[in-house]
């Protein structure tokens, strides 16, 4: 065991640091939730048709908006929380949550756009609802909360990749479609909003080495 020892915590260290890296994800406004949004919307015209009307307010769980119909809001982030986009980025994710029965939201819209130093790029563009089979494959609901997780378009990854990409502003919409048990109004809250680093496959193999490392040293101990 004692010819072990030094395998092992080298096998865990990597494994380990394997770990961190694989979680890393860069929220885009600098904290895990959507909690520091201004949701006055400061910049002129930013709210769209329902929003214009709409109840939104930021909570320590993400920007709540509370409407009826469509609606969308273009967001600019202060400057002192722009950051440059981690290179190894390659997915972006939205996560939102809706408010009442989950069933309620049969097949909602919920496209957002990202706004960095090349361009515009649209994400999430098609419907989803809890527990409704034809979900895309890019969206995941667990209860209330759905989560799209989709890759970087080509143009902005190639930005990204390049070291020194910000993303300045962004929208966030909401599309009822198709609300059941005749609900007239909504209730959402956008959890938020990252870029994610995905792990090579090489650092997941260095994950399962130290895992199994491990193993091996709690058999032998």
């Amino acid at each position: 065991m004692k010819q072990l020892k030094p395998l092992y915590f080298s096998l865990v260290a990597a494994g380990t640091l394997a770990l961190l890296s694989a979680a890393q994800a860069q929220p885009v406004t600098g904290t895990p939730y959507l909690s520091n949004m201004d949701p006055t919307f400061p910049t002129p015209g930013a709210l769209y048709p329902s929003w214009n009307t709409a109840t939104i307010t930021a909570g320590p769980t993400g920007l709540e908006v509370q409407s009826a119909g469509y609606g969308s809001g273009y967001y600019v982030i202060p400057g002192a929380q722009v950051q440059t986009i981690l290179p190894t980025a390659t997915e972006v994710q939205l996560q939102f949550t809706v408010g009442g029965n989950a069933g309620d939201y049969n097949w909602v819209g919920t496209p957002f756009i990202l706004n960095d130093d090349s361009g515009s790029y649209t994400y999430g563009g098609l419907y989803s609802g809890s527990g409704n089979p034809g979900n895309p494959a890019t969206v995941v609901w667990n209860g209330n909360t759905a989560t799209w997780t989709l890759p970087l378009q080509p143009a902005e990854l190639a930005a990204v990749q390049g070291g020194a990409d910000h993303i300045y502003s962004f929208n966030l919409e909401f599309d009822p479609a198709v609300l059941i048990n005749e609900r007239t109004s909504y209730d959402v809250t956008f959890n938020s909003l990252a870029l994610v680093t995905v792990p090579e496959p090489g650092t997941l193999a260095l994950l399962g080495l130290g895992t199994a490392a491990l193993l091996i040293f709690r058999r032998r101990a």
